[in-house]
C-alpha cells in the first residue's frame, strides 16, 4: 500500500477593496483541471476536475518559501474558489518588503504564474501516446499552500496585480 505524498508543484527551484495594511492585491488561477504538467522527471502529472480538498488553513507563499507568507485563508487574507478550470484565488499582499517587491515584480511581468503544494491521496497511472510518458492523474489531493512563483510545473496558471 502506498502512503500519502507531498508534493510540491514548481518546475525547478473580486470586487472588495484592499486592506488599509495591504501593499496591492493579487488574483489568478493557481490550480488548473486536466491540463498535463511539465515534465516532473520522466511523468507528467494532471489534476481531475474538483479532486482537491481545500483545507481548513491554506497558505500563500513566494517561491514555496514558508518564511514569506504572503496572506492565509484563516486570516482572510486567502481566498479561494474551485471553478470549472480550476482553483481560482483572491490575495491581499502584506504590507512587507516581501510584498511590495513582489507587487513591483507583478506589475513588471517578472512573475505571473501560480504553483501549490498539496498531499497526494489517490493517484491513477497510465501512459499517455500522444505525450509518449507516463502520467499521474491525480483523484484525491489536499492542498496545503499555493505560491506566487516565476517557473510553474503548470503554465496555464496565472497571478495578476488586481488595479
Amino acid at each position: 500500500m502506498r502512503t500519502h505524498e507531498t508534493v510540491t508543484y514548481s518546475q525547478a527551484p473580486p470586487g472588495a477593496s484592499v486592506a488599509a495594511d495591504a501593499a496591492g492585491r493579487v488574483s489568478g488561477l493557481a490550480i488548473v483541471w486536466d491540463v498535463p504538467s511539465l515534465d516532473r522527471g520522466g511523468y507528467r502529472d494532471v489534476f481531475a476536475r474538483g479532486c482537491l480538498q481545500i483545507g481548513p488553513d491554506v497558505t500563500a507563499l513566494l517561491s514555496h518559501d514558508a518564511s514569506v507568507i504572503l496572506g492565509r485563508t484563516t486570516a482572510g487574507t486567502l481566498r479561494l474558489d474551485d471553478q470549472a478550470d480550476g482553483v481560482h484565488f483572491n490575495l491581499d499582499l502584506p504590507d512587507t518588503q516581501a510584498g511590495r517587491d513582489l507587487l513591483t515584480s507583478l506589475k513588471r511581468g517578472d512573475v505571473s504564474q501560480c504553483s501549490f503544494s498539496a498531499l497526494i491521496l489517490e493517484e491513477d497511472w497510465d501512459y499517455n501516446r500522444i505525450l509518449q510518458t507516463p502520467v499521474r492523474t491525480i483523484l484525491s489531493a489536499e492542498l496545503l499552500e499555493i505560491s506566487v512563483v516565476p517557473m510553474p510545473a503548470f503554465p496555464a496558471t496565472t497571478a495578476q496585480v488586481v488595479e
